[in-house]
């Protein structure tokens, strides 16, 4: 997770992409589901193991600079769930990992856990199928003071009811 108002280093780990020593071997970037693109500052790399030769393929760190939003509240907010593809440029090849950062406004409420009968998660719960089941999900930065009638969720397609305990 990364907010967009607030730039801050974030660590990539490659393990299908030969080594290297040199942060302008590699560009990363950040892909939204519309096909927008947006080039990260690579600070650093870091070869796991550096007994191995520079470009074996290898597991290595790129550190760089999450970007920060200069207009949060219009349209075309970069909010949401982002690919993060790491080319090296020597190569000329990629890998990319689906939904691999969220990029999110820490200004806003956000849902910090999901949890049902089956287990839990950040964003998701098991719950058994066909059977009633109650989910508990965890607010950050909710208002308070406001009635449960004021809120909804959904659930796939149909909005359910929801309670405070």
């Amino acid at each position: 997770k990364a907010s967009i108002r607030t730039a801050a280093t974030a660590r990539v780990a490659v393990r299908n992409l030969p080594g290297t020593d040199a942060a302008s071997d590699i560009a990363v970037q950040l892909v939204w589901s519309n096909g927008r693109t947006l080039d990260l500052l690579v600070l650093s790399v870091k070869r796991r193991d550096v007994r191995k030769q520079v470009y074996e393929v290898q597991e290595w760190f790129a550190d760089v600079t999450t970007p920060v939003d200069g207009n949060p509240d219009d349209a075309d907010s970069i909010e949401g769930a982002v690919t993060v593809r790491v080319i090296h440029r020597v190569f000329g090849a990629f890998v990319e990992l689906q939904a691999g950062l969220s990029m999110f406004d820490d200004a806003l409420p956000q849902v910090m856990s999901v949890a049902g009968p089956d287990g839990a998660g950040q964003t998701s719960a098991a719950v058994p199928m066909s059977v009633s089941s109650e989910v508990t999900i965890t607010v950050k930065k909710a208002p308070a003071g406001v009635a449960s009638s004021d809120f909804s969720a959904v659930v796939g397609s149909a909005a359910v009811g929801v309670t405070f305990a």
